[in-house]
């Protein structure tokens, strides 16, 4: 006797099922006795299908995990979700009625922003990476979609922007090319890294007719440190050496580990006087004691150097000739660093002798100072002194 309203799945004639919206009325005759039923039936599949549609969007806005801003035309912001909350910081009551600015970093200038615009007014749509800032102040790599919203007579009605942090991926990112480039123990490039660099550094040596020198350097008896001490005194004594290498070169230098105790470097504009001071300040910073938990150790380098032009105009030609220097300074007694070419090596052997025996003298007071007088051959008188 009452009235139903309701939608049912029904089944046509061919089969295909549809949502049917029923609407079942009771009719009385004068006595109160039910007579007959008015009904009425739409086909309701399309609406339903919208409904869902509609219900699944508002879902993804309150559920996803990319935060979401949308703006009016003015591009006052009207409407956030949870996400953009979670990330940036900021609750949609503080967000609500302000422009996005709120969320810019300082990293990007004006250029950046005028061809964002520019792309997202002609095309409609831009994406890309951005830096945005938190509502902590913290600065954050963001994955950035924004798109315009028209109506049927092409004017600007909203502005969608949908956005992740991508700070993870940026991160592994980073780890990656680390591990392509650089030693994971000492933090120094690799083989790969130090390739490139000696490429470029060659090609600026040529164009600007500068010298260039590469070093290869091989601890000596370094395998007994692992082998009596451990792997993990031997990994601490390597790090140590780098520093220790490090702070004695040049920012343009490059300094590299190939693996196991062995390390290249790479000078650019250096000469054999230039390389020879250099090897000379890395023995003396590797020799002083390292204290490595409770034990003291030294250390020793042999070093081989090689020059550009002189030994060769590539990096693998210099670094086989590097490679043989340096085990003609171990077959020479070690500690110790040779040059690839015989006529450069004993230049440099006899300079670093004058250059320790002077030292030593003046150390040591051990300089004597004499004159030898100067006589003029016209008029017999003594005119000066050579010292």
């Amino acid at each position: 006797g009452r009235p139903f309203h309701g939608e049912i799945l029904n089944y046509r004639k061919d089969g295909v099922a549809f949502w049917n919206a029923l609407s079942f009325t009771p009719v009385f005759d004068d006595r109160g006795a039910l007579s007959q039923f008015v009904g009425v039936q739409r086909d309701v599949t399309a609406r339903r299908e919208t409904d869902a549609q509609l219900l699944l969007a508002a879902k993804l806005f309150e559920q996803g995990s990319e935060g979401v801003i949308i703006t009016d035309a003015q591009k006052r912001i009207i409407k956030v979700n949870p996400a953009f909350t979670r990330i940036s910081g900021f609750s949609e009551a503080e967000a609500l009625g302000q422009n996005p600015h709120i969320l810019s970093s300082g990293r990007h200038d004006r250029d950046f922003f005028q061809a964002m615009w520019s792309v997202v007014e002609s095309a409609s749509h831009w994406q890309g990476e951005i830096w945005n800032r938190r509502k902590d102040g913290s600065v954050y790599p963001q994955w950035l979609s924004l798109s315009r919203l028209v109506d049927e007579a092409g004017t600007t009605t909203h502005y969608i922007a949908s956005f992740s942090d991508i700070t993870q991926r940026k991160q592994a990112e980073d780890s990656i090319r680390r591990l392509a480039h650089f030693d994971a123990l000492t933090g120094l490039p690799n083989r790969a890294l130090l390739s490139d660099r000696a490429t470029q550094a060659l090609q600026l040596a040529q164009r600007r007719g500068e010298p260039m020198a590469l070093m290869f350097l091989d601890l000596d008896h370094f395998k007994n440190v692992n082998d009596s001490l451990g792997h993990r005194v031997g990994d601490c004594l390597l790090v140590a050496l780098a520093a220790r290498f490090k702070a004695v070169l040049r920012e343009p230098d490059t300094l590299s580990r190939m693996g196991g105790d062995e390390f290249v470097l790479l000078l650019p504009n250096t000469d054999a006087g230039g390389a020879a001071h250099v090897a000379g300040k890395l023995l003396q910073a590797a020799t002083l004691p390292y204290h490595i938990e409770q034990h003291e150790l030294t250390i020793t380098p042999s070093i081989g150097i090689a020059l550009y032009p002189t030994d060769g105009d590539n990096f693998d030609t210099l670094a086989r000739c590097a490679d043989a220097a340096m085990y003609s300074a171990k077959q020479d007694g070690r500690n110790t660093f040779h040059f690839h070419t015989a006529e450069i090596q004993a230049i440099s052997v006899r300079t670093l002798r004058l250059e320790n025996g002077l030292r030593r003298a003046l150390e040591r007071g051990q300089m004597q100072l004499h004159y030898q007088p100067q006589k003029s051959l016209v008029h017999g008188r003594i005119v000066g002194a050579v010292a």
